[in-house]
């Protein structure tokens, strides 16, 4: 065989053990980058089901059609924040693995304080009378003051949709767009809620053992 055949046959076998070499490796960093983008949308959908329930919660304790007892609400409070610091702890013990991540994580532990805090004031005056109602107004406006609240959220939000788009996490970017829509409908309702409609309805519902 020529000698320059030779080389080219040499050559070629090279390229090709070298390309089955790098196969495995490009399928690697392929199923990170998809583990990386499942792991930032799951930490995210655990938040936005967390605010979800949670101001789901919320609307029902302070709606002036619902008959159930206050100490009824305060078990639907306590077992969706039980089951959300559960997820908590968990993502927390876990090494974050992308900006992204690390971003989602500080929004969850910083948005998520004021609703866990709600557990507290709630458990404080649960078993009052309605003369309490009025500092329970007080007390439930300053532990969670919504507009302000949901207006820094929606901020935080937009800056990491940029940033998912940036990456090219469509889904992710999704995600936010649909939880920052939620927001804003939120916002607009509870912006209609009066303290003097609060306090009717914690007077009614302090009286519902």
């Amino acid at each position: 065989m020529p000698r320059e055949a030779l080389m080219n046959k040499y050559f070629l076998k090279y390229k090709f053990i070298t390309l089955l070499a790098l196969l495995p490796i490009t399928g690697v960093v392929q199923s990170t980058d998809n583990h990386i983008e499942y792991v930032e949308h799951t930490d995210l959908l655990e938040f936005c089901n967390f605010i979800h329930h949670m101001v789901g919660n919320l609307d029902a304790f302070l709606d002036k059609n619902n008959n159930e007892s206050y100490t009824r609400h305060l078990m639907k409070i306590n077992k969706t924040i039980e089951k959300y610091t559960l997820n908590n702890d968990s993502v927390f013990r876990s090494q974050p693995c992308s900006e992204i991540a690390i971003r989602i994580r500080g929004i969850r532990k910083e948005f998520s304080q004021p609703f866990v805090k709600i557990q507290t004031v709630l458990k404080e005056y649960q078993g009052k009378d309605q003369s309490s109602a009025g500092d329970l107004v007080k007390n439930l406006r300053s532990t969670l003051p919504f507009h302000q609240l949901f207006s820094k959220l929606k901020k935080e939000l937009l800056s990491l949709e940029k940033e998912a788009l940036i990456q090219h996490d469509k889904k992710l970017a999704s995600t936010i767009k649909r939880f920052i829509h939620y927001i804003d409908q939120k916002n607009t309702e509870w912006n209609k809620k009066s303290p003097l409609a609060i306090f009717n309805i914690l007077c009614r519902r302090m009286n519902i053992r």
